[in-house]
């Protein structure tokens, strides 16, 4: 110590009430002991007694080199029901005795963790946590005030990790005096006045004397279901320390507890020109004190508010099966997080012979049919294997997934179903979202005045799913900001001085509606949706929804909806409950499959032919087939090998995933056009035979092309009665106006000289079809010809008699038969159209 300068401790009375608490609570941890075996550690010399819980506590505590001692409060309930009254009432009261307490009981079982190397004694925390009920963020009142709560909530905000002054050390600048022991009520307090000099402003702080700890803090936001009809959601600053920070990350779904605090209201430290400051008419500032009233203009009014000081933080138990930081744990330490019965039950799901369907079955079970996209939300769900590059660049593992349809068709069911599934699931509306709001914005802080990043949906969602609905609402510069986060997983900002790039490694499902609220089966998907081709080439898959009028299919869907409001969730069929989903999904996502030479092999072939397709198909694809579709197949692959807890990506798993990705891409105006015979050269045997050889294989493209949602299995009702795609469809047509349109030009304009019979027609189309196939033809049997004859000649019946789009010439015998009549293009008939 120097010379004349003299320490001073400061005098504290005796809480008896304390002091007891803090002599019961040192008794609970030394011995304490769980009822029944005691995790089969037995105490010294092979004796059966069970050492206490928070005695084997500490070997772990010295082996993570942690100092908080954690305490579940069932625990002292059991114990001692006086101390646990004791700790709910008066806990901020009684906590520097916990906290003592706690540094007895380590000094008596491992000296060596109660001193520090520089020989100063340790400083332990009790963190309380698992109270029997949880308080809601809008309840929190002034009479909580020092009671030990548990708050539950969504984290919106994160500060960095600051040190703070918890007890401090000061030095008198007049006569030299040292004082001691100076609690921080929450802000930088000083001594009220020297001891010796009664000297009361100079004061100086002496660091190497004072007790610091690392200080963070959250913003917390309550949970949407808590949040009352017509009101905005309530949020309270949460304070942790030691331990506890860096628990809880923006988007995290926590349970916090501790105790309510009351601090002053930081205007002092707020910038300038953001406070009201008196100034005299000498022109200097007034120093008066602070008042409980504004009686005059320039005074300050006293002004409080709550915050909560945390000395526990936890995930939120709705869905610990899944936790953030999944695709970071390996396999083992998911397994011992899991029951022995949780892991008996994971081992039967993998054993089921029908593994992929019943997971189908049991996705969104509240959906009648859509079972394709059943599919391609369940593998999104398992996602594919993030990588990185030995430069340091990541490639996605995660699948984005698009839904577009018309009105009514669940659409924004999948979605809501997949953010109630899924931690870090994060659901809102492009129409009420901006560029910030999903990605991050740069808000000043209110109280040290500095720019921070609030973190947006894509941020929030990390490795999660984002559910955005309205997608097509979206305006294009909104749109574009997600392009990063939608390939490179990252957000880039740079403003207000902010140079950063942040992780936005989560999901994208898309819900959208076509121009004009319903999709038109003449165009593609690209002049169905307001995107642009960037945005729509980073989805891995599209799925349209069309809503038919049929009538078995509409009494199926009443029957089911109907019986869902009667009977509510007796109603759901589902083989897995939504918590044997959560434990296999956060299993399976441990798994790293590799691609084995044959699926490797496969996936080339798959990916050159999508591309040929693509050239041959003339653009009425949904979108470019680029390198980006490739990663997609491999993300697939990896997701279906994940779903069979299989360590290798086999070829099945790469031909179901080409399987998802052509229907996406290639069929995603998949409505069948029915084709009927009139009656021109086919008898009614004929027609029946005809429709019974083929009857099987339109059944199977129906089911296919409606996406899981035609149920209608019955024969059909009418043998002459065939289905073609709207695409082939649409394709025959353009070929034989194009035809008849040359033909009608190389003879001047005449219509008459442009005509062709049917029969002309139909040879025409044939050859054609020949020549594109190559040499090795396009019929296998002179059968396969006259079917496919059959078939040419009922599309030019329905372009005759349906769509309007041919004419037959006047004036024609009618001896003539159907098959030689003349046909020509409709002189109204737009090619474009």
């Amino acid at each position: 110590m120097d010379e004349g300068r003299a320490e001073v401790e400061v005098h504290r009375e005796r809480d008896q009430l304390a002091e007891e608490a803090g002599r019961l609570f040192f008794d609970f941890l030394n011995s304490y002991v769980e009822e029944g075996p005691a995790d089969g550690q037995d105490g010294e010399g092979g004796n059966s007694e069970p050492v206490p819980v928070y005695v084997r506590q500490l070997s772990t505590m010295k082996q993570l080199n942690i100092s908080t001692v954690y305490v579940q409060f069932p625990h002292i309930q059991e114990f001692n029901d006086d101390l646990a009254e004791i700790l709910v009432a008066q806990f901020y009261r009684i906590e520097p005795y916990l906290k003592k307490a706690a540094h007895t009981f380590v000094e008596k079982h491992i000296q060596e963790l109660a001193v520090l190397p520089s020989g100063e004694k340790a400083t332990f925390w009790v963190a309380i946590n698992k109270l029997p009920s949880v308080s809601r963020l809008r309840d929190v009142r002034s009479g909580e005030v020092g009671k030990l709560i548990a708050l539950s909530g969504t984290v919106t905000r994160t500060t960095e990790v600051r040190p703070e002054l918890l007890m401090a050390s000061f030095a008198c600048g007049s006569c030299g005096t040292e004082v001691n022991d100076v609690q921080q009520q929450f802000k930088y307090t000083e001594p009220p006045s020297c001891p010796r000099c009664q000297e009361k402003e100079k004061w100086s702080l002496i660091p190497e004397k004072s007790s610091f700890i690392d200080w963070q803090r959250i913003r917390l936001q309550e949970n949407a279901s808590e949040i009352p009809a017509g009101s905005m959601p309530r949020t309270i600053d949460v304070i942790v320390r030691n331990d506890n920070v860096e628990k809880a990350m923006a988007g995290d779904k926590c349970e916090f507890t501790g105790t309510v605090i009351v601090q002053p209201e930081p205007s002092t430290l707020a910038a300038a020109g953001e406070k009201v400051q008196g100034v005299s008419r000498s022109g200097q500032m007034r120093t008066d004190g602070v008042v409980g009233a504004a009686r005059e203009f320039g005074k300050r009014e006293l002004n409080y508010r709550l915050s909560f000081l945390a000395v526990s933080v936890s995930l939120a138990s709705d869905k610990s099966a899944l936790s953030r930081g999944q695709e970071d744990d390996d396999e083992a330490t998911v397994l011992e997080s899991f029951t022995p019965e949780e892991r008996e039950d994971i081992e039967r799901m993998r054993s089921r012979p029908r593994l992929y369907q019943s997971l189908v079955t049991s996705t969104a079970p509240q959906v009648f049919g859509h079972e394709e996209i059943k599919r391609g939300v369940l593998l999104m769900l398992f996602g594919g294997v993030h990588k990185s590059t030995s430069e340091g660049i990541s490639l996605r593992g995660d699948i984005n997934v698009c839904i577009v349809g018309d009105p009514s068709c669940a659409k924004s069911q999948f979605l809501k179903y997949v953010a109630d599934m899924m931690p870090r699931s994060i659901y809102t509306s492009g129409k009420a979202s901006t560029a910030a709001g999903l990605t991050a914005a740069v808000v000043k802080d209110s109280e040290t005045g500095e720019f921070c990043i609030e973190a947006g949906a894509l941020m929030l969602a990390d490795n999660g799913v984002c559910c955005i609905d309205e997608f097509d609402k979206m305006n294009i510069g909104d749109q574009v900001a997600i392009h990063e986060a939608m390939e490179q997983q990252t957000i880039s900002i740079a403003k207000a001085g902010i140079q950063a790039t942040l992780n936005a490694r989560a999901s994208i499902l898309a819900a959208a509606n076509p121009i004009g609220g319903r999709y038109d089966r003449a165009k593609t998907l690209k002049q169905n949706l307001m995107m642009s081709a960037p945005i729509m080439s980073r989805f891995d898959l599209f799925f349209v929804i069309l809503d038919r009028c049929e009538q078995s299919t509409d009494e199926l869907v009443a029957r089911f909806i109907l019986n869902m409001h009667q009977r509510k969730l007796e109603q759901v069929d589902a083989e897995f409950d939504q918590g044997q989903l959560r434990r296999y999904i956060r299993y399976a996502r441990t798994i790293d499959p590799k691609l084995t030479p044959e699926a490797r092999d496969l996936l080339v072939e798959s990916y050159k032919r999508l591309r040929q397709n693509d050239v041959r198909s003339g653009g009425r694809t949904a979108y470019r087939i680029t390198v980006r579709q490739l990663e997609s197949l491999v993300r697939l692959s990896e997701a279906l090998a994940r779903l069979h807890l299989d360590q290798e990506v086999k070829s099945k798993y790469v031909k179901e995933a080409t399987r998802l990705l052509r229907m996406s891409i290639t069929d995603v105006v998949s409505e069948e056009v029915v084709l009927e015979d009139d009656g021109d050269q086919n008898s009614t045997e004929q027609q029946e035979q005809t429709a019974e050889e083929d009857g099987s294989v339109v059944d199977q493209a129906t089911n296919q092309g409606s996406g899981g949602e035609d149920t209608d299995k019955s024969p059909p009702t009418k043998p002459a009665v065939e289905k073609m795609s709207f695409n082939e469809f649409r394709r025959v047509i353009n070929k034989v106006v194009v035809y008849l349109r040359s033909k009608e030009a190389k003879s001047g304009g005449s219509l008459e000289a442009g005509a062709a019979s049917r029969k002309e027609l139909v040879g025409f189309l044939l050859e054609d079809m020949e020549s594109s196939a190559g040499p090795e033809g396009a019929f296998e049997s002179e059968d396969a010809l006259l079917r496919e004859s059959k078939r040419l000649r009922m599309v030019l019946g329905r372009m005759l008699k349906t769509e309007r789009i041919l004419i037959e010439l006047p004036n024609q015998r009618e001896d003539i038969s159907k098959d030689d009549r003349l046909l020509a293009v409709h002189p109204n008939f737009d090619l474009e159209s």
